[in-house]
């Protein structure tokens, strides 16, 4: 039997409520144009570019409710993942991290193991969690750092 270790989330960064009322209006529009394009018509009335409309409307209606659902980033012990959209997920393992750079507009900067630098950028983050967020990281990252001294 297998047991699986449950992973412990140390932290939560939320989205920008603007974002989620951005995606919620897009949202809307697209329902409305698939509605009164489609559904709001006799069956000789509907043009075939309607149904068009189903796709982009199934998108932005899952995107919406993924935004809702999902956080924007994650801090686990060993790891971070920041969840932008559906389609642009990614996470970092602190062991490659060796440094946290600091706050500017739009995010902050880390320097990997082998010095190479990457630019976090945070375009959707709730304002407030972007510190909250940074130093979360740089916490994790130090721990790491000294279970990697203490094991060399």
């Amino acid at each position: 039997m297998k047991i699986e270790k449950e992973e412990i989330v140390f932290a939560n960064i939320e989205r920008n409520p603007l974002v989620l009322l951005i995606s919620l209006l897009i949202s809307a529009g697209f329902i409305y144009l698939t509605y009164i394009s489609i559904f709001n018509k006799e069956a000789f009335e509907v043009k075939p570019m309607g149904f068009f409309l189903f796709v982009p409307t199934l998108f932005a209606c899952f995107q919406t409710l993924w935004f809702i659902v999902n956080p924007y980033g994650i801090v686990y012990e060993d790891r971070f993942e920041i969840k932008k959209s559906f389609f642009n997920l990614k996470q970092w393992y602190f062991i490659d991290i060796k440094k946290i750079g600091s706050i500017k507009n739009t995010g902050f900067s880390i320097t990997y193991n082998d010095n190479e630098v990457e630019r976090l950028n945070l375009i959707g983050i709730k304002p407030a969690h972007k510190i909250i967020m940074q130093q979360w990281f740089a916490k994790q990252v130090d721990l790491s750092l000294q279970k990697r001294l203490a094991n060399s």
